[in-house]
């Protein structure tokens, strides 16, 4: 009976040893496979340094002020530290997104960011550096209306407007059309792109990454990330994964913004008004779906802020010859997040297993413009860096103008003319991942990243 005993007391604590192992490369394993990421859409607010790899960077994240705060040195953010994206991610329990860009970067099983600066709803709001229009993103047929037999690049993508085409066809003959042309088109080549296109000036474009540009990123993504875990374990991490965008701020601002003759016309009326909102939630929805067929299925979305706030904006108006500058943009905002609510609302009820959260952020910034020390802030109207009234010009950094930038930008709201501070985005994020429904309705991000 001894020797039983001893034998007994033998065994147990190699079994134990065994089935704790067992129970812990089991539990590994399934957290390996059941990953819920991040994958981050939109425009400055959320560019987590995507701008730095276009071509078009230059505005000011690249250099010092900008991330003073918490990098020690500008990490191609448009504030003084981290932005919403980067709380998110440490929240879910995730390094800070990198860029799609990024050099280096392709483990895409961690999430990415695809957002970047200026980016636009609306291509013809902000069409690039060469003011153009998206016309065609796929290298055959741009190949094929240059007489071109080259044909190694491939495409999932393909929107080709036909007043481009003709117009490109009717420009063939041109020798100095296709030298310029061919330039493009192995600028795009070499930097890993194929987005091109024509506009309302007739003039070629290479990148700015609009919603579009950044909807043909995330499609190219999809296939490398399927190629990396194979198909079934690339749609289960798309299916449960969190698709978070921020976007269409810059197609309200841009309409007050200088020779804009492809937007609505200033004064703006109720029609005009109610008309360019529809064209940007139809848009809009374009793009969801996009992202829905490639098997997304839980989306987060901060509505449109109080534009008038803005600083930037706050400046701007001053130069308006429009009185009803600040009130027509705040109006925008709100019709635009009553519209997208009710819109999101019916999606859900349309499409199987779309679930969503938005979060209020229109009144979180709004309560923190009117009730600044209420939230920690000595300052809610003026930015931390720039130069104007308001500092409400974007010269922060830049050396060719005379800017000021505060020693203190935890005590301020906005860091720059039209970018919140580090401490306002951590604000900010905190009420995105957990707040109540009186912010975050119908989900929080907490719980929507967790729904299976």
């Amino acid at each position: 009976m001894a020797t039983t005993t001893t034998r007994t007391s033998n065994i147990l604590p190699t079994l134990y040893a065994t089935l704790l192992f067992v129970s812990l490369t089991t539990c590994n394993a399934k957290n390996k496979n059941d990953k819920n990421l991040l994958y981050v859409f939109g425009d400055s607010l959320f560019d987590a340094g995507m701008t730095l790899y276009t071509g078009v960077a230059g505005d000011g994240a690249e250099f010092w002020p900008y991330g003073r705060t918490y990098f020690k040195k500008p990490a191609g953010r448009y504030c003084d530290g981290r932005v919403i994206p980067d709380f998110l991610a440490q929240y879910a329990g995730w390094p800070h997104l990198q860029p799609y860009l990024q050099p280096g970067f392709d483990d895409y099983t961690k999430g990415t960011s695809f957002a970047a600066a200026s980016a636009c709803v609306l291509v013809e709001t902000r069409p690039g550096k060469f003011d153009a229009i998206l016309s065609a993103r796929n290298w055959d047929e741009w190949m094929r209306l240059t007489r071109s037999k080259q044909n190694n690049l491939r495409s999932e993508f393909l929107d080709i407007r036909s007043e481009c085409v003709q117009w490109i066809r009717s420009m063939l003959s041109s020798w100095l059309f296709l030298l310029l042309l061919f330039a493009a088109l192995m600028d795009l080549r070499k930097e890993g792109g194929t987005y091109l296109g024509c506009g309302s000036n007739r003039h070629l474009i290479t990148q700015l990454i609009n919603l579009a540009l950044q909807m043909y990123y995330f499609v190219q993504m999809v296939r490398k990330l399927k190629q990396q875990v194979g198909e079934s374990e690339g749609n289960k991490l798309l299916s449960k994964a969190v698709y978070l965008i921020d976007i269409g701020g810059n197609d309200y601002f841009s309409i007050f913004e200088p020779n804009k003759t492809n937007l609505p016309q200033l004064p703006l009326n109720p029609h005009s008004k109610k008309t360019y909102v529809n064209q940007i939630l139809s848009e809009l929805t374009t793009h969801i779906y996009t992202l829905y067929n490639k098997g997304a299925r839980k989306f987060a979305f901060p509505n449109i802020g109080p534009l008038g706030h803005f600083p930037s904006m706050k400046t701007l108006c001053m130069l308006r010859p429009e009185k009803s500058c600040l009130a027509d943009l705040d109006e925008l905002a709100r019709m635009h997040n009553a519209a997208f609510a009710t819109l999101a609302n019916k999606l859900q009820k349309r499409l199987p297993g779309f679930e969503y959260s938005i979060y209020d952020f229109y009144t979180a910034v709004d309560l923190r413009v009117y009730n600044a020390y209420s939230y920690g802030f000595k300052e809610s109207i003026t930015a931390c860096c720039g130069s104007g009234m308001y500092n409400g010009d974007f010269t922060c950094q830049k050396t060719e103008h005379s800017f000021s930038a505060c020693s203190n930008p935890p005590d301020y709201l906005w860091f720059d003319a039209g970018h919140p501070t580090e401490k306002a985005n951590e604000q900010f994020a905190s009420e995105m991942w957990s707040g109540g429904l009186d912010v975050v309705a119908p989900y929080n991000l907490k719980s929507l990243l967790t729904m299976s």
